[in-house]
């Protein structure tokens, strides 16, 4: 494995994205506009009408980093798998499979959202009884739970590798790291901002915490030679 050709560069970009990632989770919360419960439908999409554009770029950038951290989990999981095997593995489809989940919610929160918030703003088009019932059965629609649902298997991707990364990190920089993809990807559950920031917050320092690992490591040692 150790001869493998541009292994130093795997390791690195490894690296890069466990901070760029995160730190694009991060900047997404800081401009996402706020955010209310389930229930607020008129203010939701009063607040979405209001700011457009940030809640369309806060997702975009969200999707940005969705991609980023799924390329950082699976160098994690090429590195895993060298003294766990089945971990490596395991953790490595959970986080490409999640992927997909975090993929079709910042496309429903964001795309699907925004545009009900856009329209809301014309009520010479679309009443506005008319908008709130759209985002309402948004909101409510059963079909929405296979979609969230793999959310659930990113966050058991994060959790198994960052089990895996404790052989090789120290293991308070480990938890740190599954804690943070536990509390970001509960995000969906808790309409708060401020939850937000301080969950990508702790996402992001475990991001930085293990890149600093993986990056000091020599070639070998990543491909577990």
């Amino acid at each position: 494995m150790a001869d493998l050709p541009n292994l130093g560069l795997y390791r690195r970009l490894t690296a890069l994205a466990l901070v760029l990632g995160p730190a694009l989770f991060l900047l997404d919360n800081i401009l996402h506009p706020k955010e209310l419960g389930r229930g607020n439908e008129a203010g939701q999409l009063a607040e979405i009408g209001a700011h457009y554009q940030r809640w369309q770029l806060a997702h975009g950038i969200g999707l940005l980093s969705a991609v980023i951290m799924t390329g950082a989990l699976l160098g994690l999981a090429f590195h895993v798998r060298r003294s766990r095997p089945t971990l490596g593995l395991i953790g490595g489809a959970l986080a490409v499979a999640g992927a997909i989940g975090l993929g079709a919610g910042f496309a429903i929160d964001g795309f699907t959202w925004g545009t009900l918030g856009a329209i809301s703003t014309e009520p010479n088009r679309a009443s506005p009884s008319a908008v709130q019932y759209a985002l309402h059965t948004v909101q409510y629609s059963h079909w929405l739970i296979p979609y969230y649902a793999l959310i659930g298997l990113w966050i058991a991707g994060v959790v198994v590798l960052a089990i895996g990364m404790a052989r090789t990190a120290p293991v308070w920089a480990a938890a740190l790291l599954g804690l943070g993809g536990l509390l970001v990807g509960i995000e969906g559950t808790i309409a708060e901002n401020w939850y937000f920031v301080v969950s990508s917050v702790v996402l992001f320092a475990g991001g930085c915490a293990i890149a600093l690992v993986v990056g000091r490591m020599d070639d070998r040692a990543f491909a577990g030679a």
